[in-house]
């Protein structure tokens, strides 16, 4: 099997006047552009078979402002196969494409994704990015996966260890629990940890009493070694670790803190943790 395609998630506008973001709308420009480039009403959906030589020859420059500057251009250049858009449903999705100047012909051949009948079509999704497709998802207006069916898809991406990203988006708290694939609804942001040793352990300890929320935690990058095996020592066994956010150096790692230590190689980093237990 050729390599797996990713998932990438794009915040949309609550209020349905305003504009995408820029480099949002960039993306989708560029996803539409490679489908009429190669014909996409007459030919399959799997025909992208160099996607490096659309970017450098086909593609005009002056549609690649804030893009090469990313993770995402990086998994489109790499990508054997072509995109997937997937919006939550019909009407608002036509209204949102076409306000935001994106062309016409690429509405019949959205997927949708909403609460009717989320596991069945993320499965579907899940075995296109197998097969090497990139999957845009967005939702009717706000982050995709935050309190939205595309979090089981996104937690089954992890499962699989398939690659997960957003485009920028303001707010790192939600943004990271949209990566993180976890399907509870509501969560308690704790901020920074303290300092102190005694505050803490108990704090940790709080968080541990806490079953029926997310836990969201923050500290400085030096200190990412220390909270994960702070962590492990408290036998949290399942996090959700967001490193450097909306960078070329992006990653993310979900598991025990016992494993994650063991992937990491680089630890003063940017981070925010999202606690399922």
């Amino acid at each position: 099997m050729g390599k797996s395609g990713s998932l990438i998630l794009i915040p949309t506008p609550i209020a349905p006047k305003l504009p995408l973001e820029p480099l949002a709308l960039e993306l989708l420009s560029i996803v539409s552009l490679f489908c009429q480039t190669l014909d996409y009403q007459q030919k399959p959906i799997d025909i992208l078979q160099d996607i490096q030589r659309l970017l450098t020859e086909v593609i005009p420059k002056e549609h690649l402002r804030w893009l090469p500057e990313t993770q995402i251009f990086s998994l489109l250049k790499n990508s054997s196969k072509s995109g997937i858009i997937v919006f939550e449903d019909p009407k608002p999705a036509r209204q949102m494409w076409l306000k935001n100047g994106l062309p016409r012909e690429m509405i019949d051949h959205f997927q949708y994704l909403n609460e009717h009948q989320w596991e069945k079509e993320s499965h579907g999704l899940l075995k296109s990015i197998q097969q090497g497709h990139n999957v845009f998802l967005m939702s009717d207006g706000g982050v995709p996966a935050f309190c939205d069916p595309g979090a089981f898809l996104v937690g089954q991406c992890h499962e699989r260890s398939m690659t997960v990203r957003m485009t920028p988006f303001p707010n790192s708290v939600l943004q990271a629990i949209a990566l993180s694939g976890y399907l509870e609804s509501q969560f308690h942001f704790y901020g920074f940890l303290p300092k102190g040793e005694e505050e803490r352990q108990a704090l940790y300890s709080k968080i541990r009493e806490e079953r029926k929320f997310l836990k969201v935690v923050m500290d400085t990058p030096y200190r990412l070694e220390k909270v994960l095996t702070e962590l492990k020592e408290h036998q949290f066994k399942d996090v959700f670790l967001a490193l450097d956010l909306n960078c070329l150096s992006e990653e993310h790692y979900r598991g025990s803190p016992g494993k994650i230590l063991s992937q990491l190689s680089l630890f003063k980093r940017e981070f925010i943790l999202v606690i399922k237990d």
